[in-house]
């Protein structure tokens, strides 16, 4: 599965890379069906601007690499960050909407937490 991008959001990634200094070109999903990328198609978010969005807070928030990233987003936890997106007054509809969302939940030590064990889990899987 590829993601296109329209000029617009090519635009939104180049910017974001710009100001976070992120490295990485976000990987598409693994997991279309649900996780982060179906619950957002589920929800009636814009996919690919949610992703790209949320790519890019936790890749610079962790320092993800790009196949770490794209795990969490379509893990379990990616699924139920995604429904946490309709908390966003007005709903998730840019990517400076989604990242101040996330960055008021990383400030909730409880939601940290959680965010934190999910990055642990994909960085260190158990066997």
């Amino acid at each position: 599965m590829t993601i296109q991008l329209s000029p617009t959001q090519r635009t939104i990634l180049k910017t974001a890379a710009n100001r976070d200094n992120l490295q990485i070109m976000p990987l598409p999903t693994n997991n279309p069906s649900w996780g982060f990328w179906g619950t957002s198609r589920h929800n009636g978010y814009d996919q690919e601007m949610t992703w790209l969005a949320a790519s890019h807070f936790f890749a610079n928030s962790y320092n993800l690499d790009a196949q770490d990233t794209r795990d969490l987003l379509d893990s379990v936890f990616g699924r139920h960050l995604a429904d946490d997106l309709s908390f966003i007054e007005g709903g998730p509809t840019t990517p400076e909407a989604i990242t101040d969302h996330l960055a008021k939940r990383m400030a909730n030590r409880s939601y940290k937490s959680w965010i934190d064990d999910a990055v642990h889990a994909i960085q260190h899987p158990t066997r």
